[in-house]
């Protein structure tokens, strides 16, 4: 059996610790643990200058897809 490995900053995010150990990193550790377990999607927007809209991303975990409704096709 191969063993697979953890990023430390991530390591530290394992376990009833993980809300306390989040609030310690600094921001470049944050995103560095938010690239290594979700992929974001952004939804189609009406286009145009709209402003910013939270409810157009999606973040699915990496390791466990899962198809976002209404904008990948059924398989």
């Amino acid at each position: 059996m191969k063993n697979l490995g953890v990023m430390p900053v991530v390591a530290k995010l394992i376990g009833p610790q993980a809300p306390q150990a989040w609030d310690t990193l600094p921001l470049i550790q944050k995103r560095e643990v938010l690239r290594a377990v979700v992929r974001p999607r952004l939804l189609p927007t009406t286009g145009g200058r709209a402003p910013f809209n939270p409810d157009a991303i999606r973040l699915s975990w990496l390791g466990k897809p899962a198809p976002i409704p209404d904008v990948d096709e059924a398989a």
